[in-house]
């Protein structure tokens, strides 16, 4: 399970990161200093779960919790609380916080807490994998369940027209200011409805911080690779933005080698 922790106290925040890597098998993926850090490495690292404190500087983890539930992050929260905010903590219950820790922390308590959620997330891991953005992520994260049983289930959603080529582009975006990716949603949202004879699907993949998108419609490969270039980088030009590549496939057996 991949762990963000936000928490202003550095004593507090590398002491937890430390009983995470000594006492679990789970992966810290970042640390941030308060609510603001810790919403920008939500939505670019796109952690299983969040552990933060509630009162921080800049923005507190309350706000943070509720602006990341509004720009779409589905990860799970927990948050961090004394003895004198105890009711304080039960009310963050209400902004989608599933738990909260007492401090000072015991190990055996921040274990038990993140094997239950680590079974929440691997049921909601088995549900995903039934969606086609599931299907897509298993094909490129090349999972050990039977590729080509993968590429069966994609053929008969529906999701892409057998016989009629692929557009893909890819491109790393971890260390990519978060607005962009946030952006970027918004550009494949307007070319659906720019294009809505088309077929545009997106997915992110956790372990190598890549973003996807997959286009079909009635068009050349030099033109669609026209179009998506000047959206990608006319419209969102910045100096540290990632480099993206395009290729395509002839069949939906062919899209894992052509991203």
């Amino acid at each position: 399970m991949r762990i963000l922790i936000v928490e202003d106290e550095v004593r507090i925040r590398t002491g937890i990161a430390k009983l995470i890597s000594t006492h679990t098998v789970h992966t810290v993926v970042g640390e941030g200093k308060n609510g603001q850090e810790g919403l920008e490495m939500i939505l670019r690292f796109h952690p299983d779960l969040v552990i933060s404190d509630i009162r921080m500087p800049i923005m507190d983890g309350l706000t943070m919790v509720k602006e990341a539930r509004e720009k779409g992050a589905d990860c799970h929260f927990v948050i961090l609380s004394g003895y004198s905010e105890f009711e304080y903590a039960q009310k963050a219950i209400r902004y989608g916080v599933e738990d909260y820790l007492l401090k000072p922390l015991a190990p055996e308590d921040v274990s038990s807490l993140l094997n239950k959620i680590e079974k929440e997330v691997e049921q909601e891991e088995k549900e995903s994998a039934q969606t086609t953005e599931g299907l897509l992520r298993d094909i490129f994260q090349g999972r050990k369940e039977n590729i080509s049983e993968k590429y069966g289930r994609l053929k008969v959603s529906g999701a892409f027209q057998s016989g009629q080529v692929i557009f893909l582009a890819s491109g790393y975006v971890g260390d990519v200011d978060s607005k962009y990716c946030t952006n970027l949603e918004k550009i494949l949202e307007k070319m659906q409805s720019d294009y809505p004879g088309w077929k545009i699907l997106s997915v992110y993949l956790e372990n190598t911080r890549e973003m996807i998108a997959l286009f079909q419609g009635d068009i050349s490969f030099e033109e669609m690779e026209k179009k998506l270039k000047r959206r990608v980088y006319l419209n969102l030009s910045r100096d540290d933005m990632p480099v993206w590549t395009f290729g395509k496939a002839d069949s939906i057996e062919e899209i894992r080698d052509c991203a």
